[in-house]
This record gives C-alpha cells, structure tokens and sequence, in this order.
C-alpha cells in the first residue's frame, strides 16, 4: 500500500510544478538526521529517497520507514519512522563440514547479506554432490531498550549425495561422444556438480566440433545417481579461408597491389579432434609465407593436447626464416589451460652483396647497409590461456586471453657478405628474452549491440637483433588501414577498438580502430673508411661496423566493416580502412591510400 502511495505521489508531483523542488526529511525522533535535497524530476526524487531508505535499512533500521507525507508549496514534507535498530550477531552453522563458511561480509546488519551468504552455500554443496541442499535461517531474538539482538543460525539439510552415472550425447557418434565427454570434463561415477553442468553447452559450443547443443534431460534415480542427456550436432568446422587485400604499391604511385592469404582448416571430431591447419600469405615485395599447424586434444583420453607447427617466411631477397614448434597444453577446466613447449628458429641471409675490404686513395662517405645473421635459436616458453566465447566466427560475449613468455640462447654463424672483424668481437651466444600477450573482450549491449577492446602486446629483447628477428604487424589482423605485415617491430603494443551491430547470429556491420606504439630496435651495419700506412703512405681501408638502429611508430587506423553470412558461399567479410603514422613527417589520413579487406570463410 505504501509503495502505491509513494509512486501516485511521485506523478502528482512531476505534474505539480516545473519549478525547482525541495525534499525535506524532518526528524521523527532525536535519533534521525535532517538533510535538504534539491532536484528538478520525480525520477531523480524516486532514486535518492530508496536510496535513503536503502542506506538506512542495510545499517541495521530495517523498519525505516516513510510514515507519512505532504505537499506543500514546493516542498515535500516526509516523516519518518526510524524503529530500533537490529545488531546482528555473527553466523552459526549447524554442519561441521563447513570450516570456512562464506562469511564475506562483516559484520552482517541486515537479511539480505544473510541470504546472499545461503545462496552461497547452497551453491557450494551442489557443486559436492548435494542437488537437494537445503539452507534454512533460524533467530534468536533478545529485545533491548534501543535495539533488538539476532543470533542467526543457517541450518544445512544437504540431503543424499549424488553421482553421474552416464552421459548419453543424441545425434553424434561413438567416437564424437568421447571427445564431447572430455570437452565437458565430465565421466562415469564422478560426484554431482551443478557448476560443471551449468557449463556444459557453453563448452561444447565453444569448441570448434560441436553445435546445436541442449541438455535435453537430467533424470535422478532413487540409487542417488544422475543420468544426462544431451543434444548436438557436429559442426561444419572445416573451412577455407581466403582474405584478399588491394592497395597503392607506396605513397607515391598510382599503381596497387594486391595481397592477402590463404587459410585451409581440417577438423575431424570422429578421431579425437585432430586439427590440420595450413596458411599461405602473399604479402607485398615478393615476400611470402607457409604455416603449418597440427593438434592433437586429449591424447590418450588425457587432459593434454599436442601441438605441433611448421613456419617458413621468405623475406623477398633479404632472409629466409623457418621456425618449427612444439607445445603440450593442459586443460585446468573448460576455460583455462597451461602450455609448454619447445621453440627453435633456423635464418638464413639471402642477401647478394658481399663485403669486400678494399683500400682506397680517399674516404668513403660512411653508408649503412643491411645486417642479416645467419642464427639459430632454440627458446623455452611457457603460458596460460583463457578462453571463454560464445561464437567462433561472431562472439558476443567472453573473452580471449593468452600469455606466452620464451627465454634460451641465440647462436650466431659466420654469415656472407658480414667482415670477419665483426665476429671477432661479437659473443655469438646470447640470452634471448621474449614475451607476448593477447586480450579481446567482448560485450553485449544489447541484443544487436556489441563492443569490442582488444590488446595485442610483444617484447622482444637480445643485444644482437636483426630484421630477422623481429615481429611483423600491419594488415587486416593487426592494424587495419596498412598494407599486411608492412611493419617490423621488437616491441610493441596494439589496442583495438570496435563497435559491432548484428543483424543477425553471424552478420553484422561494424567501426573500428587500431591504434599502435611500435618500436623497431635492431642492428644495422655502417660501411666506413679508416687510415692506414701503406708503402709510407695513408691509405683508408673499408670496414664495417655494428650500430643500433631505434625508431618509434605510431600508426592509426579507422574504418568501417562488415561480415555476412551467405547462405552456400560461407562467411563473407569486408574491411575499409584508412591508416595514419603520426611519427612519420607529413602524413596525413589520404584517402587515395585507403586499404580494402576482402575474406570468404566457406565451412564444408
């Protein structure tokens, strides 16, 4: 009746006056406060009186009160009922099992704290085995002049404890039911979790072998065990992948090129899940590169997965890199995993010139020239993922999270068209230290509204870097708005974001923006003269010597996107960026260098 009254109340007032009004709360007693509010709209008066009220309740005044209430002039007039205030006594619990209750707030003042400590419980014994948990809060009550004590005691009623019995998957097979079970981390005699059950078609549709998922039926038995049903499907998670990329050769021509990549993934849920993914890129001035992954999850029906990768980058005429690497995950949970493993890097310069030591009359002017080592390196790396999204191609929500740290030693050879001189004052071991993070997050607003922020970070340390050495960034992947992998980097740093408006489960338009600090750090060779006596006279003699080259960049790009799903071709995608480096001297948004991203995902 109360809260009728207050909300006719609050539409006679809007309608009142439109003149400034004030909110008085008069003293009912010695014990209340006065305070003067002013405000312009009865929605602001409906928010702060619950939130005076609201405050006073959660200190222990649970019967504070609106008693009455007028109008008069400009000003509404309330009178308030504070009541005694009630003094909670710490939690008792009636079950020894709970050592450690989940008293988090402290003290209590008020029933809500208490119930949100059951609800906790409750959770806790479903998560051991009890579904039919029972949590019921008796009081004790002592009556004093200003206050009422409570003594409250949470009596626990567990219940029988439950076990999965089976675990029946309807509309795969045999062999996609066992992958599916290991997926879910769920088997034969293990002790009820509701936690783990809630979980269940979220992972299963997070993996790149199943969809359509729903637990069709959980069927208790009077021999305390519990039989799930589950509906899937096998997903169409093959696919090609194409990306294509049209752009002007450099700032100063008319003429384009034309780059992009090539993506083949082959996944076979029927025989463990075994993965085979291969990647071919085109990128600009010759250059290319081959990846080759392969993975194996859960092997020997074990919570460790198997990776192996194949890498070959073709530097135009400058170095041929080839990285070959092996990991082994392990599943903590059907969100997080731990990984380990193995990383060896094998370069070669394919540069043409060679360095000759020739003597001259007179000086040269000193010049640099590039510096490619012939190397080798084998790092140790170790890291943690997390991944939590609710769709591969188009995720809504979850997030995206990958820490990876490496650290060994890089050998460096004798490499052609490098002085000698060089190598004999260089320590041709060194430590290598490299770490790399990943991190997208993604939130729905809506049910078309999504936002996006990603951050995509390296650090790469070694006193003897090479362009060999370093990462590359820019394109569609990276920083939209520049052609693919234009960029070399030692350090870096990339955020992303995006605002995506879905028009349906998979199609959507979005804006975008990256934004990059990038540092590329490594050595140069600087061809220089020095004297010298030969016959009594003073020649100079070339040589070449090692010098660090360091610059920043500063490139940001924007533009607009889209992704649609074809109902026979696939998934298709498309990305119109501009791109600015605000480090480099007169550049400017132009739109004559605008950058297009063309992809086709055909899932078969």
């Amino acid at each position: 009746m109360k809260d009728k009254l207050f909300t006719v109340l609050l539409l006679m007032l809007y309608f009142y006056s439109i003149a400034q009004k004030t909110v008085v709360v008069y003293p009912a007693s010695e014990r209340t406060y006065f305070q003067s509010l002013t405000y312009t709209d009865s929605l602001t008066f409906d928010k702060k009186i619950k939130s005076i009220l609201a405050e006073k309740q959660n200190k222990g005044f649970l019967e504070y009160s609106i008693d009455s209430l007028f109008i008069k002039q400009d000003t509404l007039f309330l009178h308030i009922w504070i009541g005694k205030k009630y003094i909670f006594l710490p939690l008792q619990y009636n079950s020894e099992e709970i050592k450690n209750p989940p008293n988090y707030i402290k003290p209590i003042s008020n029933p809500k704290q208490i119930q949100a400590i059951t609800e906790k419980i409750i959770a806790l014994y479903m998560q051991k085995g009890y579904p039919f948990v029972k949590c019921k809060v008796d009081y004790q009550i002592t009556s004093q002049k200003e206050n009422y004590i409570y003594q409250p005691t949470i009596r626990i009623d567990k219940g029988s404890k439950y076990f999965f019995d089976s675990i029946s998957f309807i509309g795969i097979s045999s062999n996609a039911s066992k992958l599916a079970r290991k997926i879910i981390d769920i088997q034969s005699k293990d002790v009820f979790n509701q936690k783990k059950v809630d979980n269940v078609v979220r992972l299963l549709q997070n993996s790149p072998y199943f969809e359509q998922c729903k637990i069709k039926e959980m069927r208790f038995t009077t021999q305390n065990t519990v039989h799930l049903f589950i509906d899937a499907q096998t997903k169409k998670a093959n696919y090609i992948d194409g990306v294509l990329g049209i752009a002007p050769a450099n700032a100063q021509q008319d003429k384009t090129q034309i780059t992009g990549n090539l993506k083949l993934n082959i996944v076979n849920p029927n025989w463990g899940g075994k993965t085979l993914y291969i990647q071919w890129d085109r990128l600009p001035a010759t250059s290319q590169n081959l990846e080759i992954k392969f993975k194996q999850p859960y092997l020997f029906q074990s919570p460790l997965d198997v990776q192996a990768q194949l890498s070959i980058q073709k530097q135009d005429s400058t170095f041929l890199r080839r990285d070959l690497q092996s990991k082994i995950n392990y599943q903590i949970n059907g969100f997080w995993s731990l990984e380990g493993g193995l990383f060896n890097r094998q370069s070669y310069s394919t540069l043409r010139n060679s360095f000759r030591r020739d003597t001259l009359s007179t000086p040269i002017i000193p010049k640099t020239q590039n510096l490619i080592f012939n190397f080798s390196q084998t790092l140790y790396a170790i890291g943690i993922k997390y991944f939590s999204l609710d769709n591969l191609y188009a995720p809504q929500r979850g997030a995206d999270i990958l820490i990876e740290t490496y650290t060994g030693y890089k050998n460096i050879r004798k490499t052609q068209g490098i002085d000698t001189e060089i190598f004999e004052n260089l320590n041709v071991r060194t430590l290598v230290y490299a770490l790399q993070a990943k991190y997208a997050q993604y939130w729905r607003f809506n049910s078309r509204q999504v936002g996006v922020v990603g951050i995509n970070a390296a650090i790469l340390t070694n006193p003897y870097l090479t362009l060999n050495d370093l990462h590359r960034l820019g394109g569609l992947r990276t920083i939209r708005g520049f052609n693919e992998l234009s960029y070399f980097a030692s350090n870096y740093s990339v955020a992303t974001f995006e605002y995506r408006y879905f028009l349906e489960a998979v199609s959507f338009l979005s804006l975008f923006l990256d934004y990059g600090w990038l540092q590329e750090r490594y050595q140069m060779a600087m061809l220089k003269s020095r004297e010298i006596v030969v016959n009594n006279q003073i020649r100079y003699q070339t040589y070449q010597s090692i010098e660090e080259r360091s610059r920043w960049y500063n490139p940001i790009g924007f533009g607009v996107g889209m992704q649609l799903l074809l109902e026979k071709a696939g998934i298709l995608s498309l990305a119109i960026a501009l791109g600015r480096d605000t480090q480099l001297p007169n550049t400017t948004f132009n739109v004559r260098q605008i950058k297009l991203h063309f992809g086709l995902l055909t899932r078969f």
